[in-house]
């Protein structure tokens, strides 16, 4: 099956977003798209990966970084419980 082209006047990208400097939408504008790409001046870059996410509307940007946000504050409050426990058990240990 040969692959299907759209082209989009703008996208949203989220740059950064696993390096916690926090996370922003910016408004790009591509030449083209596919379902797993992006075209930027020319070059090709995929909308999915460690550093950048490319959405097609500023909603699908805006509901991925409250999703991420979610899991990382999860993630987050497990770990602090976690450290409770051991500092509980750290105080009750008798010489």
């Amino acid at each position: 099956m040969p692959t299907v082209y759209q082209t989009f006047v703008r996208s949203y990208a989220i740059r950064d977003v696993l390096k916690g400097d926090g996370a922003f939408i910016q408004t790009v504008d591509v030449e083209r798209a596919t379902d797993k790409s992006v075209f930027i001046n020319g070059r090709r870059q995929a909308k999915v990966s460690d550093y950048n996410q490319f959405h097609d509307t500023w909603e699908e940007a805006y509901s991925f970084l409250m999703k991420e946000a979610s899991r990382r504050h999860e993630n987050a409050a497990r770990a602090l419980s976690l450290r409770e426990i051991d500092l509980a058990d750290l105080r009750n240990l008798k010489a």
